[in-house]
């Protein structure tokens, strides 16, 4: 969902080359360290429940 508003973004001309990069490795990185986080993150009792 980011990752398209952020091309609309450039589409219309609101983002420049390096903002639109920025956003592009800030959206990368968020959304692949999410899994870790919340499993680092869930009680003991909960992590069992969870596959790994």
């Amino acid at each position: 969902m980011g990752l398209i508003a952020i091309n609309v973004g450039k589409d219309l001309g609101l983002l420049n080359d390096k903002l639109f990069t920025m956003f592009i490795i800030m959206c990368l990185l968020t959304t692949a360290t999410t899994g870790p986080m919340l499993r680092a993150w869930l009680p003991a009792d909960l992590k069992k429940l969870v596959p790994h």
